[in-house]
């Protein structure tokens, strides 16, 4: 994955993988002083973008407990990053104008994180309108790929005029550390992340693993 983003998200019990992929980046803020940004979906649906400023952090950790060893990542450039997940209510707003079909709704299942077996496993029938737990309008969008990321991001782009991508693994583990330097955002202790993972609302989760923005 050059799709080589980290999880924003991960919606719920399950962890639809997918869902972390969709958070966008709207680019060019280098001479903007505006802390925050609204792109306009249409009278009703917007997203909210925050400012990330510039700067320097320590990414990767120690040999024995990270495959990436730890060194400096500079972010030159300040951007502007969703403050939550993409919801299923901008999602559909994407859909509905384009008649999008995800890629789990054209091959008939989406694939799916087995925790008890650390696994992928692919379950029929789900998509992102069915995800297998109870969502509404306001919870982040699950069951998308990369793929559906990136045709979401490019109609956004061509409806509001910005050019606005995905992340990074470093912007977004830039702004989703904040300026900790724990182990994890969270803390040092691993199980802290499995709080992160209940299904719940876009944005009502720890707020430092929501802030991407250029």
């Amino acid at each position: 994955m050059k799709r080589k983003l980290s999880p924003l998200c991960v919606s719920g019990i399950v962890a639809a993988i997918a869902l972390a992929l969709i958070p966008a980046i709207a680019q060019g803020a280098e001479s903007s002083t505006e802390k925050d940004l609204t792109l306009n979906f249409s009278q009703d649906v917007t997203m909210l973008l925050k400012l990330i400023p510039a700067g320097k952090f320590m990414m990767g950790g120690a040999k024995e407990e990270s495959k990436i060893p730890k060194h400096e990542v500079t972010i030159s450039k300040p951007f502007y990053m969703a403050a939550t997940e993409v919801t299923r209510r901008q999602f559909e707003a994407f859909v509905a104008e384009t008649g999008y079909q995800t890629d789990a709704e054209k091959r008939g299942w989406a694939s799916f994180w087995d925790k008890p077996t650390r696994s992928n496993k692919h379950i029929s029938g789900r998509d992102w309108r069915r995800p297998g737990y109870e969502q509404d309008a306001d919870h982040p969008v699950a069951c998308v790929t990369w793929n559906d990321a990136t045709q979401f991001c490019k109609w956004l782009s061509e409806k509001t005029g910005k050019p606005v991508r995905l992340p990074t693994e470093s912007e977004w583990e830039y702004a989703c550390r904040a300026g900790t330097t724990t182990q994890f955002q969270w803390g040092d202790d691993p199980r802290g992340g499995d709080r992160q993972g209940r299904i719940r609302p876009a944005g009502q989760r720890n707020p430092r693993c929501h802030l991407i923005v250029q």
